[in-house]
């Protein structure tokens, strides 16, 4: 199959497929920090329903700890000039680094409920329809870390 002979129809049902089947958390974010699109692993990992999801702000949507210590929104804590996503997000739209991988541990609020995560996060700049997104992707360490733990419990990971 050659994707240059695809037409955007198609183009759409490849990329509508991976957003719904894909097991990798993956959610899109326009410049105004506001989640345009999500996946179903996206949905499953903050415990969200997709329609909760689109149009809010990224650090709402993944549950930022921040936000809710200092009841406010996302953008206007103390912590916000600070936070590696934002921050790694600038990069990404004003295009000073092309991908931008990171990893953070941070306390998340999931379903009322404080959750410490270790994530890896990778964002890549993308335009769609003349639009700047960052396309981020998400994986949860902690989860593989656990799983070492079990599997060799007398090795540190």
């Amino acid at each position: 199959m050659n994707l240059e002979n695809l037409n955007n129809n198609d183009l759409k049902n490849i990329i509508d497929l991976f957003l719904l089947e894909s097991d990798q958390v993956f959610f899109l974010v326009n410049q105004q920090f506001k989640v345009v699109e999500a996946n179903n692993a996206m949905s499953k990992f903050v415990q969200k329903e997709i329609s909760d999801i689109i149009d809010s702000d990224f650090g709402d949507v993944l549950g930022c700890g921040n936000m809710y210590k200092e009841s406010k929104f996302c953008a206007f804590t103390s912590f916000c000039k600070l936070c590696e996503i934002r921050n790694n997000l600038h990069h990404t739209f004003n295009r000073t680094k092309d991908i931008v991988e990171f990893e953070l541990v941070r306390e998340y609020l999931i379903r009322g409920e404080k959750v410490i995560r270790h994530l890896q996060f990778k964002i890549i700049p993308i335009t769609v329809n003349k639009e700047s997104l960052a396309a981020c992707f998400i994986k949860d360490l902690k989860d593989k870390n656990d799983l070492m733990m079990l599997l060799n419990p007398n090795e540190s990971v």
